[in-house]
């Protein structure tokens, strides 16, 4: 196992600010594996604002004065003395001040103080003005109250978007961590810009020089840039004129971070990422795992800290954020607390730390039992599968299934018959197709199966394997929903059942339907002439991707390969492989992903969800199948270039809706875990300690130019690149020229931008939500030589 340090592993993350809320001021971070980020800003625009989304609550003209609180909002009210201050001083003379003038916030990086400021550059001489911070949410309000400014918020925000040196307007702000502040003879502070701001570099270095010379508390100032263009904005000046800092340089040394804040009660367990991904180390809800490494998958526990770093991303992190349990890393925490080690305790973590305090042995199980009694979420939607009267074995087309925005009725009466995967990739279909953006991004034209295949296999034979499962679940008391369940019980019940399962061929008529479309239907997307060299059968459940449950990694999903290869490993176009071999292929596979419904960690997270009792013998089985995505492609043309995961917020802060990231990588390496040495060597690599993905992270707002703005300004849309993939010498994975607006080919970043939004639209919709508060999780693939990108899968993020 190597040894992984953060020094190694840091890269940049860095964050905006929600438009239309109280700006979440927070240092953040973003590691894969060791990736590792930093980010604080001043105020994004409030023009966003102005967008007709959020027409019914936010009016034209000066924002309210009173603002929601997002739901990780962690800024404090202003404490007796911030009240007595003045709104607003031209310079501030000592770290007293500097303390009363600012808001605090609770980040990565421990509590911090944010002085945010104002720089008038319409008179003679530009004029600063540290403003009294919690008085303020907004530089424009500031700006309106204080000085009295009598323009439209669309002309104050305009001065964001001006490199220039006539630029009337500096909007920033000034960091300090708490730590540094209360404790250091010379604290550093950070100097700071919202990362959309096209600040140039004459007013760069001006505004750098009136901060020195206005700040009496002894201090190092650095420029911390938040985007490309600030960075080169930065190029010109030596590290004497303007003096700067990346987040690697900020977060160097770090040995904790806390990915999921929270707290849990059970028993602090030791073992190992090779233990995991062995399926060899059982745990359930009451154990709270110490890790030495990041696992691929992880089922149902209390807690998790990892001694090598985390993606947000990562299955594990995903799910601590969906089940509320607290997630982190720290190195040598096994060391730390090996005198509690198989003991009860409360841990709690916090943007400061890991407290973890031993319970009373008499008591503990008990305790344990009742506090994760009270926080066992319900899921909203409960599994009811429909089943067709007769059927024919004919596969459902989800390409065209739907000729306009679904009801949620309509929607969810599909999810009941192919399952929410599969239901969901026709949401991306239609919202693609109707896409006015000319972003030329494709999803799969995918086929289901219905639940009725799922049924007949467990109907064969009087009902044998039906019978089998009810009777083992009775055997092991598991259709008791009054009880939670040990992970022993369960991983014996499911053994049992996965084993009758697979010992039956599937139905002949499922069989037949899949063979039907490769060979007999030429108007098939799977057809044999259509050059799909493999295709992808995937589970899709009534309980997985759901508003309120998305079971992410809880089902399996198989390939099959459509046309043999030759010497090289490329897909031979002239050899198609015969029809009795995929039958053959087919009735292999289908039982395999019919027994995935009893999967250990698919039962074990529906029973947290509280999908328990009888309801286990109501998930439904369907079979999604589109073309697949290999490494290489027919006849020495490249297969699948790159992949990637895609979520429209922040995973550790929801404060702006609009943002989107990326975390993509070359080939077909994963981004949600580390690949092994094995899938690396694969492609001819090595994996060592300097290993990190491409991350990405766009504002894809709208403009305020009417409706229609959200469909044509996505040319227009910045993005800052946080991390190069160490892949490939640091080759971007995702190619694009911010400065162009004009070839596809060098878009790629702002047209999957634009189309997760055009899918986001459509998702709200069905959903009834608005747009600004539906989150999504997306997978995405880059294929072939004319890099095409495809959209496969997207589901709700809760």
């Amino acid at each position: 196992m190597m040894k992984r340090t953060v020094s190694d592993k840091i890269l940049k993350y860095i964050e905006n600010l929600n438009p239309c809320r109280l700006p979440l001021v927070t240092l953040l971070f973003l590691t894969l594996n060791g990736s590792l980020g930093f980010a604080q800003g001043p105020i994004i625009p409030n023009r966003v604002c102005q967008h007709h989304f959020f027409q019914q609550t936010i009016p034209k003209g000066p924002p309210r004065t009173a603002r929601t609180i997002g739901p990780n909002t962690t800024l404090q009210g202003p404490k007796r003395d911030q009240q007595d201050e003045p709104l607003f001083r031209t310079s501030l003379a000592d770290r007293s001040q500097f303390q009363n003038y600012a808001q605090s916030t609770d980040g990565i990086l421990g509590s911090t103080y944010v002085v945010k400021f104002l720089i008038d550059r319409t008179g003679d001489q530009p004029k600063i003005y540290f403003f009294n911070t919690p008085h303020f949410k907004y530089h424009y309000d500031f700006a309106l109250r204080a000085l009295k400014y009598n323009g439209s918020i669309e002309g104050f925000n305009a001065t964001y978007e001006d490199p220039s040196s006539q630029r009337k307007y500096v909007q920033g702000s000034l960091l300090i961590s708490k730590e540094q502040l209360e404790n250091s003879d010379s604290p550093q502070s950070l100097l700071e810009f919202w990362a959309g701001d096209l600040i140039g570099s004459e007013v760069l270095s001006e505004t750098y020089r009136l901060i020195k010379e206005n700040l009496g508390l002894q201090t190092r100032l650095l420029f911390h840039p938040l985007s490309e263009h600030q960075k080169e904005s930065a190029q010109p000046f030596t590290e004497q004129v303007l003096p700067s800092i990346s987040s690697e340089e900020l977060l160097e040394g770090r040995d904790f971070y806390a990915l999921n804040q929270g707290e849990s009660m059970g028993y602090l367990r030791f073992t190992s990422k090779d233990e995991l991904d062995s399926g060899t180390a059982l745990f359930d809800y009451s154990s709270i795992l110490i890790i030495d490494d990041v696992p691929n998958d992880l089922g149902l526990v209390g807690g998790v800290i990892t001694e090598s770093l985390q993606t947000p991303l990562s299955h594990v992190n995903i799910k601590s954020i969906n089940r509320g349990t607290p997630n982190a890393f720290l190195q040598e925490a096994r060391e730390k607390y090996a005198h509690l080690e198989n003991k009860p305790v409360h841990i709690k973590v916090t943007a400061d730390g890991i407290e973890i305090t031993e319970l009373t042995q008499a008591t503990a199980d008990q305790q344990i039992f009742e506090f994760w009694k009270s926080r066992r979420p319900v899921v909203k939607e409960k599994p009811q599968p429909l089943y067709p009267e007769l059927w024919s074995g004919e596969l459902i087309e989800l390409e065209n299934h739907y000729k306009k925005i679904p009801s949620y009725e309509e929607h969810r009466n599909l999810i009941r018959r192919v399952g929410a995967k599969a239901a969901n990739l026709a949401l991306i279909s239609y919202a693609l197709k109707r896409s006015r953006s000319g972003i030329q991004v494709k999803s799969p034209q995918g086929m289901a199966h219905e639940f009725q295949a799922y049924k007949e296999h467990l109907q064969a034979d009087n009902g044998e394997i039906e019978k089998k499962i009810i009777a083992t679940l009775n055997f092991h008391g598991l259709l008791d929903n009054s009880k939670f369940h040990s992970i022993e019980k369960v991983t014996q019940a499911m053994g049992t059942i996965q084993t009758a399962i697979r010992s039956k061929k599937p139905p002949k008529t499922a069989v037949d339907g899949i063979l039907h479309e490769i060979f007999d239907n030429p108007d098939s997307p799977i057809h044999i002439s259509k050059g799909v060299p493999r295709i992808r059968l995937r589970s899709s459940t009534n309980a997985e991707d759901l508003d309120g449950f998305t079971g992410a990694g809880l089902y399996d999903s198989y390939g099959i390969s459509l046309f043999k290869k030759d010497k090289n490993g490329y897909y031979d176009f002239s050899k198609p492989k015969s029809r009795e071999k995929i039958r053959e292929k087919l009735e292999e596979i289908l039982p395999l992903i019919f027994s995935a419904v009893w999967n250990v960690r698919a039962f074990m997270e529906r029973e947290w969800f509280s999908i328990n009792g009888a309801q286990h013998l109501d998930i439904a089985m369907g079979i999604a199948i589109h073309r697949a995505f290999p490494g290489k492609d027919f006849d020495g043309n490249p297969g699948e270039l790159a992949n990637g995961v895609a979520i429209t917020e922040d995973p550790l802060d929801e404060s702006n809706p609009y943002k989107i990231f990326f975390n993509s990588q070359h080939l077909d390496l994963a981004v949600t875990n580390p690949p092994t040495p094995e899938e690396m060597a694969e492609h001819g690599l090595e994996l060592d300690d300097s290993y990190r993905t491409e991350q990405v992270v766009i504002n894809a707002y709208p403009n305020i130019t009417g409706p229609d703005s959200f469909w044509n300004q996505w040319v227009d849309w910045g993005y800052e690149v946080r991390s190069r993939s160490s892949v490939f010498d640091g080759e971007q994975v995702l190619k694009d020229n911010s400065k162009n607006k004009t070839e596809l080919t060098e878009m790629e970043v702002r047209r999957l931008a634009q189309a997760i939004q055009e899918i986001r639209s459509v998702f709200s919709k069905v959903y009834g939500s608005s747009m600004e508060e539906f989150k999504l999780d997306l997978e995405w693939k880059l294929y072939g030589s004319d890099r095409q990108i495809w959209i496969k899968q997207a589901r709700p993020f809760n």
